[in-house]
């Protein structure tokens, strides 16, 4: 009886073990989509910009959005310094630049912008939704706040589709209106 027992009990085990077959079929998802490849360019968001509030108060994750687009996305709750823009394609921001910290951080962002960086303001009070060229860079700035949720994220992709037009890896959204 007891060998029976300690037999069904190892039966039970391999079962639950046994690799599910989503899991062992590379490229595949569990609804049956096909994997995002995120390949696209790195994009550094500042930690106080990872989420924002939308015109109905509602938390949004910029982290969230950009990763399901297909970014490689790294926010971590550290100073902008050169080492932490190298590699990356975006920076996205809470505040303007002057903000961000003392002048020696505008001077280092400006630079890094007029070397070809990417700028994403995420702010409230922003004139409209405005883009500019500043060397061979781009700036982008957002009011997040006068937007519904669907708006936002379909603004914050068209943004980041400007700033990094050669976005190679990048996921089209559409969004069921």
């Amino acid at each position: 009886m007891i060998a029976l027992g300690v037999g069904l009990s190892l039966a039970g085990v391999a079962m639950v073990c046994r690799p599910m077959p989503a899991i062992l079929a590379p490229g595949r998802t569990s609804n049956g989509d096909p994997p995002v490849e995120r390949r696209g360019p790195r994009v550094f968001v500042e930690f106080r910009a990872t989420h924002v509030r939308d015109r109905d108060r509602q938390q949004l994750s910029v982290n969230s959005v950009l990763h399901g687009a297909g970014y490689r996305v790294r926010a971590r709750p550290e100073f902008i310094t050169r080492d932490g823009l190298e590699g990356n394609r975006v920076l996205v921001v809470d505040r303007s630049v002057d903000a961000l910290g003392d002048w020696r951080t505008a001077a280092l962002v400006n630079r890094w912008i007029d070397d070809g960086g990417a700028l994403l303001i995420l702010a409230s009070g922003q004139p409209g939704p405005a883009r500019v060229r500043q060397g061979a860079g781009r700036v982008a700035a957002l009011d997040p706040t006068v937007l519904t949720a669907r708006a936002f994220i379909m603004d914050l992709l068209d943004a980041m589709r400007w700033l990094e037009p050669s976005a190679v890896g990048v996921a089209e959204v559409n969004i069921p209106r």
